[in-house]
């Protein structure tokens, strides 16, 4: 609600919380577009379910427990989008803790070819793609549990050969305790990573993508005390 965006479509997926999350909502009924409220199959079920309400031109997903770091940010994707011919955007992100704490950020790098195939990735929750992208080449696979935004992003980067550009600032606050952040779910990440590799019959340098995802990409993150 802070954003200082005006053309701006907001909606809300609910998968039938019992935690008070609607009574928040309904005090905000006015300034929502959309409140679906019903039982999903997690996470990529839900963003999929928001695809279909959606009628902006571009289009992004925000975590409940995430948050915009200032109040420009929509502001920033738009004038990006209208500078420059491009597809989608994204930029960095800031991990913060449960008292909301930053301890660490990740600066986002810029895309090259076959940049995915070397273990480059980007922070999901800043990037931003045009609605018909999505129209064209599909919505989330909810056949991955952990690693759906990489399966997403390489199918619409990679093999689609969307036009992205970065945007050199922190977009987004993300809570570093989520289903991701797990040591188990970074191992089927892993796993899940390699399925879209050997669907789409492309090898890679293993080591090397592991040393760049794993290893090299602590030289992205700024630790903060």
């Amino acid at each position: 609600m802070s954003q200082n965006y005006n053309n701006l479509e907001y909606i809300i997926i609910d998968g039938s919380s019992k935690d008070g999350t609607l009574s928040i909502i309904d005090r905000y009924r006015d300034k929502i577009s959309n409140v679906v409220v019903g039982p999903d199959e997690g996470p990529g079920h839900a963003l999929n379910k928001a695809l279909n309400y959606a009628t902006g031109e571009v289009i992004g997903f925000l975590n409940a427990d995430d948050y915009f770091t200032h109040s420009n940010v929509i502001s920033i994707i738009s004038k990006k989008f209208i500078s420059r011919e491009i597809d989608g955007v994204f930029g960095d992100m800031e991990y913060v803790n449960s008292s909301d704490k930053i301890t660490r950020v990740w600066k986002s790098v810029d895309y090259y070819p076959n940049a995915f195939l070397k273990g480059w990735s980007l922070p999901f929750p800043t990037f931003y793609i045009k609605k018909e992208c999505y129209k064209k080449y599909g919505g989330i696979d909810t056949s991955y549990k952990i690693c759906d935004d990489f399966e997403l992003t390489f199918r619409m980067i990679h093999l689609n050969k969307i036009k992205v550009a970065r945007i050199n600032k922190k977009l987004v606050s993300f809570h570093n305790s989520g289903r991701s952040s797990q040591l188990h779910s970074r191992i089927q990440g892993l796993k899940e990573i390699l399925r879209v590799f050997k669907k789409n019959n492309i090898k890679v340098n293993l080591i090397l993508f592991l040393f760049n995802r794993y290893v090299g990409k602590v030289k992205s993150f700024k630790i903060w005390p």
